[in-house]
Formats: structure tokens, sequence, C-alpha cells
């Protein structure tokens, strides 16, 4: 092997590390903002806003409910 041609070789090896260690780096960042951001977001939708459906949900069953009895009993 020529000298210019290890040298190409060592410098590809270098930048081949290097868009390891960014992949990584980039990994670990979105790791620590699905936990920090999106998680939170998550079970912030889970609990408030599904259980708030839910409700609306029986709200309006209720509703069909009442206003059916007041029908028949009119």
């Amino acid at each position: 092997m020529s000298p210019s041609r290890g040298k190409k070789t060592g410098a590809l090896k270098e930048f081949s590390n290097l868009l390891n260690a960014i992949e990584d780096e980039r990994d670990r960042m979105l790791e620590q903002a699905q936990a920090a951001f999106i998680d939170p977001i998550e079970n912030f939708r889970k609990e408030y806003i599904g259980g708030a459906k839910d409700r609306r949900k029986k709200f309006d069953k209720e509703t069909t409910k009442f206003f059916s009895n007041l029908k028949i009993d009119t």
C-alpha cells in the first residue's frame, strides 16, 4: 500500500469514527428528549385528555338517556 493510500484509508476510518460518534450522540439526545418531553406529554394526554373524552361520552350517553325518558313520559 502506498503512503498516500494509507493516509486516505486512515482519514476515512477517522471520518467513520466521527460519524459513529455523532450518531451515538444523536441517539442519546433523542432518548433524553423522549424522557424529558415526549413521555410526559403522552402521559398528560392519556390521563387528562383521554379521561375527559371518557367522561364526555358518559355524559352524552346519560343525556341521551335522560331526554329519551322525557319523550316517553310526555
